[in-house]
């Protein structure tokens, strides 16, 4: 039998489902079935949005639409092997060359596309409430690192440089190695996103706990240099050593290693020898004082690097306004801010149709603050009795982190969209049997992985493991036929 004929025919239009489909198991297949299935069943083209990552993603999506119609009008057996997937049952080759028909006249209002492009689209018709100027454009990657050094240049004309060693000084924990230029970029670079998905409050939420006085410290540093030690040279000497460490407020040194990290640990001995009660006593309080200074060291620079990138963002802002540019992210918070204040509520008006079908392809490589954009949009479908949902995604093929794609939304969009069944797709129709039994021995195995088994913190990866042995499903292929070879090659620790 052919191999696209065997496999597993689309779920019926009105389910609400959520499918794992792993690489080369037919979920373009499955998309394009719901997408025909959908217009077979005289749904407006216009009313299903199918979005994916990538344009050459959402070009194959188009391409397999129109080319398994085209087949059905062309052959009787392909239009009967389509109106079987696609719960069709009375299409014949004449029938499939009037949906042909109709899909090639209303082409362009078919909505398959990426997630960027369809934000795009839909802040287009919303300029006004998300602040956008007339005329406004996404802006590459080389005019954006223009914008970003210019902002950044902004923020250092505006403080002292007194200010700015300060600030660095607490951003680097002391130690600057680089150019106060080079050092505001990393921050940004690594921080901003998080900066803007986040309120205020959360960077000042670091306790600050009381730190001992002049006098206390130095009764403690004291008393911890004339406590009574086991007759052990090594006892002797780390003692010593902390004592000095506390004398110059070296703490990260006092804590790091020694009987005061084994305190810290819980562990009951040092150099095989207990550590008796009045030790652990006056190390203790030193050990307070460290944590003191550390986590208000910590506050402090979280507090700054929020001042900095408060700061940087004003002046990005106001630049990026200036030049009417805005990065895809920009539009995805303007959105997601917007739809959180009740400014879109006549999307349908203003796109010119009712959403009334959902397609997510790709899902794993969707980004927090694109699916705070589709959240409501996929709520809205699901609650809608002639509405339809189909996510379909793989985490092990997550490549898109870098991007801010997380690949635990998918996990977590079953509890947060009521009614959604599961289903999964495990047989490939691409690859070999070498190339399956590969993907098996890697991915069932996880749990004895020793990159997940770390001796020092056993309990590390635990859940992570165990929830990903419980949920693996093992693979198969329609291929067997295929020749193939694999080799896997462990890199040095």
């Amino acid at each position: 039998m052919n191999a696209s004929r065997s496999r597993t025919v689309a779920p019926p239009i009105v389910e609400n489902v959520v499918i794992r489909a792993s690489a080369g198991t037919g979920k373009t297949f499955q998309l394009s079935n719901r997408f025909i299935a959908l217009a077979c069943a005289g749904q407006p083209v216009e009313q299903i949005l199918a979005v994916t990552f990538a344009r050459k993603a959402a070009g194959e999506i188009v391409d397999r639409i129109l080319l398994r119609v085209a087949e059905a009008a062309l052959d009787p057996s392909k239009a009967r092997e389509l109106a079987q997937c696609v719960g069709a049952p009375s299409f014949d080759s004449s029938a499939w060359r009037a949906q042909l028909k109709r899909l090639v006249q209303r082409l362009s209002r078919l909505r398959i596309g990426t997630l960027d492009s369809f934000f795009v689209q839909w802040a287009s018709h919303f300029s006004l409430e998300l602040g956008l100027p007339p005329g406004w454009r996404i802006i590459d990657e080389l005019s954006e690192a223009a914008v970003r050094s210019e902002a950044i240049r902004t923020v250092l004309e505006r403080h002292k440089a007194i200010e700015m060693v300060a600030l660095l000084q607490l951003l680097s924990k002391g130690e600057v190695r680089r150019s106060v230029t080079d050092e505001i970029s990393e921050t940004v670079i690594q921080l901003y996103s998080l900066y803007r998905e986040t309120a205020p409050e959360a960077w000042r939420s670091l306790p600050r706990p009381r730190r001992l006085k002049p006098e206390e410290l130095n009764a403690a540093i004291v008393a911890l240099a004339q406590v009574e030690l086991p007759e052990h040279k090594t006892w002797v000497a780390k003692r010593d050593a902390d004592v000095e460490f506390a004398r110059i407020e070296n703490w990260q040194a006092f804590i790091c290693d020694g009987i005061a990290n084994k305190i810290i640990c819980g562990e009951t001995t040092y150099c095989r020898k207990p550590i008796e009660p009045p030790v652990v006593a006056a190390y203790q309080p030193l050990i307070d004082q460290a944590r003191a200074v550390l986590v208000g060291q910590l506050a402090d620079q979280t507090e700054g690097t929020w001042k900095l990138l408060d700061d940087f963002h004003q002046a990005y802002e106001q630049l990026k306004l200036e030049r009417a540019g805005w990065r895809f992210d920009d539009i995805n918070h303007k959105l997601a801010l917007a739809l959180a204040e009740g400014k879109l509520s006549d999307s349908s008006y203003r796109l010119d149709a009712r959403l009334g079908h959902l397609l997510l392809d790709e899902f794993q490589d969707t980004s927090r603050a694109q699916w705070e954009v589709m959240r409501p949009l996929a709520e809205g479908v699901v609650s809608d009795e002639a509405g339809s949902f189909l996510c379909v995604g793989d985490v092990k093929q997550a490549i898109y982190a870098w991007r801010g794609g997380l690949s635990e939304i998918f996990d977590t969009v079953t509890r947060q969209l009521d009614g959604l069944s599961q289903s999964s797709l495990k047989q490939s129709f691409r690859s070999s049997q070498a190339v399956i039994d590969t993907v098996n021995t890697v991915f069932a195995n996880l749990a004895k992985n020793e990159a997940l088994n770390d001796d020092q913190h056993p309990d590390r990866y635990a859940r992570v493991r165990d929830n990903w042995s419980e949920s693996y499903e093992t693979h198969t292929t329609a291929r067997r036929e295929l020749k193939g070879h694999c080799q896997l090659s462990v890199a040095p620790r």
